[in-house]
């Protein structure tokens, strides 16, 4: 994972931002134009708490998200008009109604929310921008705003690359139980998966990419998101390579769509919430694959790397993709227990990653895969490497409550909070997923190979369900449904560990439910699901 995110499945933060700033700094020019986020009320949060719960029986779509639990149409209105006469403008709205991103120029940022704007450079030579203390929503605008995210833009640690070598997509076709789908015709078709990226993946190198591996063809359409991203050459853009091909060997029938910005601009889970949001206003694609990732308990300066403000713009962006029946899978991270060594290699607190560890997506840990001299799968165990202090992320989340999905989950080491991995699949490098970058062979591992691994399965599931006259929606229940109603649909992987918590028997800290058997897994979990 990248650890940004990239943290943690391919390792995306690879490299460490360091763990302080230094102290110099310098006022933002007062005409810089500066983007963020304001963070819209819900007069319908607490309905909105039971329709999560609920989710699952019909879908949501983002207007209705919208009418049901936003600000009403009149009220928004009165708060753009104020926006307007407050120097403000709008650069984009969402039908969920749980954001808008707009732009002004320092000055009226300054004025307005009563902070300042200063420029900063972080341990590791990189410079970013940032307030000197916390923004405050104007009284007058509090019946309307929750809060102002994306105002500082300090980057977040890139995961590191792996050697050569790797899975192609038959092998981890049959290792996974895929071609038994494939022989059915179950290929993704009609079926769309969106990838948050922070970089551009190649044109050609999913073109050659597809003639080496016997893939049938495709193309990838993007979508730029502030401005895009012309990047295709650093770290992130091996992710973005590795997302998509992974993906596409998988479920080679699926409708392929990137979601490009840089992540330069504004902070991580602002970027996060607002591509979501877009992904589910388009109401194209019902699997998203993050390999993106920040340690939730990090600080940096004093201040959290994820402030709260930003969590809940980016939560309720989650939310609204649940009850669209839209399923987020997240890399769960590449340093096992402690993913808080991707920023800071001598933190040795337990630590879990953000979004990964959120009640509203799919959080993917590691394995090391092991199949016999025909390709068959013969075992895994839980991805640990001493040497290298890697491993499948996997711990206890901070800050919210185990959904109540989460039946399987550890009761008393997870003291009632969230628990992660809910899934796993191979990510140890010595296993790896062979893929084209720059025009060459490269083996990539970690668990941002793993996440959009189980977003291409993912589509498979919705393409048998939808053959069978049902509809799956957002997938995380229905996982755990399956697991308890036939274990099968589940290789269950009992041996190794991510570097603390062991496998065991059952969901675990280091492997979640386990790796996927494909296709027990889409006849268990459509005969679970409801009538279209």
């Amino acid at each position: 994972m990248r650890r940004l995110a990239i943290p943690l499945t391919a390792a995306l933060l690879a490299a460490s931002c360091g763990t302080s700033a230094h102290v110099d700094s310098t006022r933002v020019a007062p005409e810089e134009q500066i983007g963020f986020s304001l963070v819209l009320r819900l007069p319908g949060s607490a309905r909105l708490t039971g329709a999560v719960r609920a989710a699952g029986r019909r879908p949501v779509s983002p207007t209705a998200f919208g009418r049901r639990f936003g600000l009403p149409t009149r009220e928004l209105r009165r708060l753009e008009r104020e926006l307007a006469h407050d120097g403000l403008r709008i650069r984009a709205r969402y039908p969920q109604r749980t954001q808008l991103d707009v732009i002004a120029n320092a000055a009226t940022v300054e004025r307005l929310f009563r902070t300042r704007l200063v420029r900063r450079t972080a341990g590791d030579g990189r410079p970013y921008r940032t307030t000197v203390r916390p923004p405050q929503v104007p009284h007058a605008l509090t019946r309307w705003l929750s809060g102002v995210a994306g105002l500082d833009t300090r980057a977040a640690p890139h995961a590191l690359a792996v050697p050569a070598g790797g899975l192609r997509p038959t092998d981890a076709a049959r290792a996974y139980g895929v071609e038994p789908l494939w022989r059915q015709g179950i290929r993704g078709n009609g079926e769309t998966i969106a990838f948050i990226s922070f970089a551009a993946a190649r044109d050609d190198d999913l073109a050659q990419f597809n003639r080496l591996m016997g893939v049938a063809p495709t193309e990838l359409q993007r979508v730029a998101v502030a401005g895009g991203s012309d990047d295709v050459e650093t770290p992130l853009a091996e992710e973005a390579a590795l997302d998509v091909q992974v993906a596409h060997g998988i479920a080679p029938g699926a409708r392929l769509v990137s979601y490009e910005t840089t992540y330069a601009f504004g902070s991580f889970a602002v970027d996060v919430a607002s591509i979501v949001n877009r992904i589910v206003a388009d109401r194209e694609a019902r699997s998203i694959s993050i390999s993106y990732g920040i340690s939730d308990v990090r600080r940096l300066a004093g201040a959290p790397w994820l402030r709260d403000t930003d969590r809940l713009l980016a939560e309720r962006a989650f939310q609204a993709a649940v009850l669209a029946g839209v399923t987020v899978f997240v890399a769960a991270g590449d340093h096992g227990a402690y993913d808080c060594q991707a920023f800071d290699t001598a933190d040795r607190r337990l630590c879990v990653s953000w979004p990964a560890d959120s009640p509203n997506v799919v959080a993917v840990g590691g394995t090391l895969l092991r199949t016999t001299v025909d390709g068959a799968y013969r075992e895994e165990r839980a991805w640990l490497d001493f040497l290298e202090d890697r491993g499948g992320g996997g711990g206890v989340n901070p800050h919210d409550a185990r959904p109540g999905w989460q039946t399987r989950a550890e009761q008393q080491a997870g003291r009632g909070r969230r628990q992660v991995p809910d899934v796993a699949a191979a990510a140890d490098p010595d296993t790896g997923y062979a893929i084209v970058f720059g025009g060459e062979l490269a083996k990539l591992g970690g668990t941002s190979a793993a996440a959009p691994l189980w977003a291409g399965i993912a589509t498979l599931l919705h393409e048998a369900a939808m053959r069978d006259g049902r509809r799956l929606g957002f997938l995380a229940p229905g996982l755990y449904r399956a697991a308890a109603v036939d274990p099968r649909s589940f290789h269950d992987v009992t041996r190794g560990s991510n570097r603390h918590y062991d496998s065991a028997p059952g969901w675990d800290f280091a492997t979640g439910l386990g790796s996927p058997r494909a296709w027990r897994l889409a006849r268990t979990i459509t005969r679970l699901a409801p009538d279209l």
